[in-house]
C-alpha cells in the first residue's frame, strides 16, 4: 500500500495545521481539537497521516513515509478513542539520526498497554508500531511516543 500525498511547502503545511519551529530544525506540532463524536473525530487520523506524508518528504525522509504514517494512523487513533483531553496534539522531530513522533491526547491519565485480544476485531495498534518503529514507549508526561532511525543515519533497520 502507498499513501500519496500532494506535495505540500511549509506555507501549505502552516494553513494545513502544523506549526513549524524555526527554520533548520525540523519540528513541527498540530493539534486537532476532539469533537467528542466517534464519526466526527474519525477523519482526523487520516488527516494527520496525510500532513506527517507531506512534511516527511519536505524534510527529505520519502523512505519513512510508509512505516511512520502507520504509526501515525494508529497513535493518533488511540489517542481519539481512549484518550481524555480536548486536543490531540502530534509533534514530529528530526535529528540528524532519528525521526520521532510524539502524540498526547491532552488529558491528566497515562495511558498504558494492554494485552490485546485475539478475537476482537482491533487491538493491535500498539503490536504494528511495535513491529515497525525502532523504538517506541511513554512518556511521564502521558505522550505515547516512537522513534524510527533514518537511512542517513547510517544504519540499517
Amino acid at each position: 500500500m502507498s499513501i500519496a500525498a500532494p506535495p505540500l511547502d511549509a506555507d501549505a503545511l502552516g494553513r494545513a495545521g502544523f506549526r513549524a519551529s524555526a527554520q533548520g530544525n525540523r519540528q513541527a506540532d498540530a493539534s486537532f481539537e476532539r469533537s467528542g463524536l466517534h464519526g466526527r473525530d474519525a477523519p482526523r487520523t487520516g488527516q494527520a497521516r496525510r500532513i506527517a506524508a507531506a512534511l516527511l518528504r519536505l524534510w527529505g525522509l520519502a523512505e519513512l513515509v510508509e512505516p511512520a504514517c502507520l504509526a501515525v494512523s494508529e497513535l493518533v487513533t488511540n489517542a481519539f478513542v481512549h484518550g481524555q483531553g480536548e486536543t490531540v496534539t502530534i509533534r514530529l522531530s528530526v535529528s540528524d539520526t532519528h525521526l520521532r513522533i510524539e502524540v498526547r491526547d491532552g488529558g491528566s491519565w497515562t495511558p498504558r498497554p494492554l494485552s490485546p485480544d485475539l478475537l476482537a476485531p482491533g487491538g493491535r495498534g500498539m503490536l504494528l508500531v511495535e513491529a515497525f518503529a525502532d523504538a517506541w514507549g511513554i512518556a511521564d508526561s502521558g505522550a505515547v511516543w516512537c522513534v524510527f532511525q533514518h537511512e542517513t543515519s547510517g544504519g540499517s533497520r
